[in-house]
């Protein structure tokens, strides 16, 4: 797993109804979390034919993306589709050509071939600015378990120790008119 993929989805895994939707729930929000990782890694050029095997199934990933990604709206959609044939083109001739040092650690070895990711971007992101853009918006998400902490901590103001056996629907209630106050 590439690490700037892995940091990305890590912030998307704090949502709200994931805590108190239950156990169908919190499978289907797995389900749509891991989509969304295999959607994204279109992004890193050595994995994008890796994934697809041609421009149509990449194309396929590509319409997908609105539905993981919501803001990307119809017209960027366009403007990556349009796009996707240079992009596939220069992914397909990109390889990765990371030093086999035995004593290089794990580490840092997926931090030099992040560095060679985000060097490739850097080089290409004239020739196909959509893409570059996703690529840049992809990064920008960043990562925090800020607010199940705020969840937890307000549970916690809200509900003392001789509270713990209130009702998980009056918790719920709670803690959501709470957050739509603030």
């Amino acid at each position: 797993m590439h690490s700037w993929v892995v940091s990305l989805f890590s912030s998307h895994s704090s949502s709200f109804g994931f805590f108190f939707a239950g156990p169908q729930s919190a499978v289907s929000h797995r389900r749509k979390l891991l989509a969304a990782y295999k959607a994204a890694r279109i992004l890193h050029p050595s994995k994008l034919t890796q994934l697809t095997s041609s421009q149509a199934a990449a194309l396929l990933i590509v319409q997908s993306l609105p539905i993981h990604f919501p803001w990307i709206d119809e017209k960027w959609l366009d403007e990556l589709i349009e796009q996707l044939p240079k992009f596939y083109s220069a992914a397909s001739r990109y390889s990765i050509e990371v030093p086999s040092d035995p004593n290089m650690k794990p580490h840092e070895r997926r931090a030099l071939e992040d560095k060679l990711v985000a060097n490739w971007w850097r080089t290409h992101s004239s020739a196909f600015v959509g893409w570059a853009r996703l690529f840049e918006a992809m990064l920008s998400i960043q990562p925090s378990s800020a607010f199940v902490e705020r969840v937890f901590s307000s549970l916690k103001q809200m509900y003392g120790d001789d509270q713990t056996l209130a009702l998980r629907d009056r918790k719920e209630t709670s803690l959501m008119l709470k957050f739509n106050h603030e």
